[in-house]
């Protein structure tokens, strides 16, 4: 049985210009597709460094791979940016940690479980360091995962460090809910980019039981969100619904 909530189809969904795209579908809270926009992203680290090992395996020297070539093509995937050691001397970090250490988050890819705690380890980390710098996450994400992106949520109300949100591209689903997160003032959005917050959908199967208790914490999670808009943009929980 699909369960799918809300609203008429003439409305545009915090997005100009462009019909209402169909509602996304979760089974069990986890989105069934990549979205309507554009294929979901793979993990490209992984493929990438898949390929050069088995690319490299016909390629021997005395029974044994080409490491030298195996390091090369592996070190072109993440960009590596020498800085000056506190103690003299320099060293080589790569691009992500680099930013990371200056709290700046790039969310690029779908929001899973995984991701999610990931990130709320790093910001329970930064934030208990006490800085007064705020958090910036950047968005170029179809949404994700329905839990882990309130696990994600959740973190960032919590913090006491201030939080900013950009989106770059693409914020769609829960991502733009993530995206309201940041702090009043402080949520931004490119010229170009897109906006999109869809009516949230699911997928029950099972006992009788089972779908009313999906049913009733789809139900809720849609009231939670809306009361969060609500509150983070000012606007009635009504108009929310609405737009």
């Amino acid at each position: 049985m699909a369960v799918s909530f809300h609203t008429p189809t003439s409305t545009s969904y915090l997005h100009s210009g462009i019909g209402l795209r169909p509602p996304r579908v979760f089974a069990g809270f986890k989105h069934q597709s990549p979205g309507p926009f554009r294929v979901a992203k793979p993990n490209s680290q992984f493929d990438f460094r898949t390929k050069v090992i088995s690319s490299t395996q016909s390629r021997t020297s005395g029974s044994k791979p080409t490491q030298g070539r195996i390091k090369m093509m592996l070190e072109m995937e993440t960009p590596m940016i020498k800085r000056k050691k506190p103690g003299g001397g320099t060293e080589s970090v790569d691009l992500w940690s680099l930013l990371e250490g200056e709290r700046i988050f790039i969310i690029s890819e779908d929001i899973d479980e995984d991701l999610s705690d990931e990130l709320q380890t790093l910001l329970l980390f930064f934030d208990s360091q006490k800085s007064d710098k705020p958090f910036l996450f950047i968005f170029d994400c179809l949404g994700g995962d329905v839990h882990p992106c309130l696990q994600i949520y959740d973190t960032l109300q919590y913090l006491e460090s201030p939080i900013a949100t950009h989106c770059i591209a693409t914020a769609a689903n829960m991502a733009a809910f993530l995206l309201a997160a940041g702090d009043k003032g402080k949520r931004s959005a490119s010229p170009h980019s897109m906006i999109v917050l869809q009516p949230l959908a699911g997928t029950i199967n099972g006992q009788a039981d089972d779908a009313v208790n999906e049913f009733n914490e789809l139900i809720r999670v849609r009231d939670y969100l809306f009361n969060q808009l609500s509150i983070k943009t000012g606007h009635p929980v009504k108009k929310a619904c609405i737009d």
